[in-house]
């Protein structure tokens, strides 16, 4: 809804009411999300820049800011139109990542697209750190060989770290008591953990 297509020059595109589509519960009443749609990933922006700035726009014109304590802008993995949207409405990044053969060109690509975005549209925006997921076993030799080459990189000192992190957790994995993290125990601590380390990073930002 956010992101349709003007059909016509003269018909001027209308955001909805924040009421029409964002979601809450009576079980978790400070907690309200607004679903997403995983076609948002093939949109192209390329014909409409200004699609891309339209998170941004709905929170600044609705005051979200003032609404809540924190908005967080869930991406998929991957360097898309939709990641540029949330990118630009944001004032802190966060970047999951799995310690992989793979992560170091991630995050060089990731920090590239960052970096041009912050340039061509004046972005006040700060790394927050990574934060690794799925983590087997942290003191495994070939574990910790990967982990030091990934650390040892420029651009890794510069988003910074998290020291909490999310265990491999397999019955998570196939479902055995569903896809909700905090139904299980070592990943309910694994949660705790990186939300009260989350807020002492932004409240020590705050205070620079």
């Amino acid at each position: 809804k956010l992101f349709q297509t003007q059909e016509t020059i003269s018909h001027k595109l209308a955001f909805p009411e924040p009421s029409e589509i964002i979601i809450s519960s009576n079980d978790y009443p400070n907690i309200h999300l607004i679903c997403g749609n995983i076609d948002l990933i093939f949109d192209d922006n390329q014909n409409d820049g200004s699609k891309s700035r339209r998170i941004k726009k709905f929170i600044k014109d609705f005051a979200l800011k003032e609404e809540y304590d924190y908005i967080f802008i869930d991406c998929p993995p991957t360097i898309s139109f939709y990641t540029d949207a949330a990118l630009k409405a944001s004032d802190f990044y966060i970047v999951p990542n799995r310690i992989d053969r793979y992560s170091i060109l991630g995050i060089k690509l990731l920090k590239q697209v960052i970096d041009r975005l912050k340039f061509d549209e004046d972005l006040n925006l700060h790394p927050l750190g990574i934060v690794y997921t799925m983590v087997d076993n942290m003191n495994r030799q070939k574990v910790q060989k990967l982990r030091e080459t990934f650390e040892s990189s420029d651009i890794v000192k510069e988003i910074d770290l998290f020291d909490s992190f999310t265990h491999l957790v397999n019955d998570l994995t196939v479902g055995y008591q569903g896809n909700i993290a905090s139904r299980y125990k070592k990943s309910e601590d694994d949660i705790k953990n990186i939300c009260i380390e989350f807020l002492t990073k932004i409240e020590g930002r705050e205070t620079e």
